[in-house]
């Protein structure tokens, strides 16, 4: 009974802080993103306070300002239209779903896999036991070199408040933080769920992940993230709704905080978004700058907050990016023809080889002949084949300059990778469906409408 108390009461603080935030510096209209952007925003306003407190202390702070954002909540309540509350109820009835269906899956096993066991949760168990993030002498210890201190502590910070809040560790409740992380992000994609069909493309990214979902990697979080603020920009892009921006925007700040490689992604997905939306980002940016400038603080914080304590530790990773023992390699191995082979591999994983080659290969073509019609919506497909190929691109240059041996770094760690372009790819085949089936759709009732004129003739 405790760990549920505890957790229910945790996360309802977190969620109750977002949700204040949101209503005092956001002016959110479409209430089903408020709960995305709100549960986003609390966790990395938590994220934030374990840096600026110790453990014990960051959980209660969270307490203290959730139970005064509850009051807040409870004293500013509004009532909502019927048609509001209707979609409301299905939207929030398939993420209650979805997270007991997550969370019977994730605790069903203790903590076992490699990467999660000594790394994610590794660290997890030492902010614990140290009862704070800041762990100089344990993050710069010898003997940590295996466990790669300088990752991100998002999921293991919050593991170890759900530990603090049952008072021991152990190998099972931990992996809370893993079903939150991923119902919060079923709650952004659950905006774009509706009646049509096409909607069910979008569960697909959440069953490519498979294990990694649940099993302690961040590679599944990370790929799943990056899907979505995807989405978000393209629904900023073609609505133009401060909804979006902002949904975008957390997406932007949660990739770095759950893997390096999403501060590559979100760089990417950062220009993209530049581009896709330049009619129209200027002006809305520049329509509340103070608002805008507070939001982008709160987002990127954490994050500078814990390159400063890497700075300071001077915990750097194990490939030495960009330094000269780095560049030495690449080279190197590119003078033995080894990017041949490591592009080879790059397509030999499973997930290209199965039918969705097939699939996207069909609707690029559909996509280059809509292109060489001037059709509009042509340059979103061809924007997610550049944006694969760019990071595709960038993490085979890190592979070639990898100090471990390349065909076990390959073996071992590029299927999850390349979770990534391949959860970009689905985005793009589920707007071919839907755009697919809203034609049919308007074609559907042309042809009643007009079946009806005949009959009244």
């Amino acid at each position: 009974m405790q760990p549920v108390l505890w957790t229910s009461g945790f996360f309802l603080c977190i969620l109750a802080i977002g949700y204040t935030v949101c209503a005092l510096l956001l002016p959110l209209a479409d209430t089903a993103r408020r709960g995305y952007i709100a549960a986003g925003l609390g966790l990395i306003i938590n994220f934030t306070l374990l840096f600026l407190l110790p453990l014990h202390l960051s959980c209660l702070m969270i307490f203290l300002l959730g139970s005064a954002a509850l009051v807040y909540l409870l004293i500013k309540r509004k009532t909502r239209s019927r048609d509001r509350l209707k979609m409301l109820s299905f939207r929030s009835a398939m993420v209650v779903v979805f997270f007991l269906l997550i969370l019977l899956s994730t605790l069903a096993y203790p903590i076992q896999a490699w990467d999660a066991r000594s790394i994610w949760f590794a660290h997890s168990k030492i902010i614990f036991f140290e009862n704070s993030i800041w762990n100089g002498e344990v993050w710069s210890s010898p003997s940590m070199i295996f466990s790669h201190a300088d990752y991100p502590k998002l999921v293991s910070a919050l593991s170890a408040q759900i530990a603090f809040g049952l008072g021991f560790w152990n190998e099972y409740f931990p992996l809370i933080s893993i079903v939150v992380m991923v119902t919060l992000l079923f709650s952004g994609f659950a905006y774009f769920m509706t009646f049509r069909i096409s909607s069910a493309i979008l569960i697909v990214p959440f069953l490519m992940s498979g294990d990694y979902l649940v099993n302690g990697y961040m590679d599944g979080l990370l790929a799943l993230s990056a899907a979505l603020c995807l989405l978000n920009i393209d629904s900023a892009a073609d609505s133009r709704r401060p909804e979006s921006y902002y949904s975008a925007a957390i997406g932007l700040a949660l990739n770095p905080m759950l893997k390096n490689e999403g501060m590559l992604i979100s760089a990417i997905l950062a220009i993209y978004m530049i581009v896709r939306t330049k009619d129209h980002i200027w002006s809305f940016l520049l329509s509340a700058p103070r608002r805008h400038v507070t939001f982008t603080v709160i987002l990127i914080l954490p994050i500078v907050l814990w390159s400063v304590e890497k700075a300071l530790l001077g915990l750097q990773n194990d490939l030495g990016l960009f330094s000269d023992a780095f560049l030495a390699r690449v080279f190197l191995r590119w003078d033995e023809a080894a990017l041949i082979p490591l592009v080879g591999e790059f397509f030999k994983v499973e997930m290209f080889t199965s039918a969705i080659g097939s699939l996207v290969v069909l609707l690029s073509i559909n996509a280059g002949l809509r292109a060489f019609k001037k059709e509009p919506q042509s340059s979103r497909g061809f924007a997610v084949f550049a944006l694969a190929g760019v990071f595709c691109g960038v993490m085979a240059v890190i592979y070639l300059g990898t100090p471990w041996d390349l065909a076990w770094h390959l073996n071992t760690s590029l299927d999850r990778v390349l979770l990534t372009p391949v959860s970009w790819f689905w985005i793009h085949i589920y707007y071919q469906f839907d755009e697919i089936e809203q034609r049919l759709n308007k074609w559907a009732v042309s042809a009643s409408d007009i079946g009806k004129a005949n009959a009244g003739s």
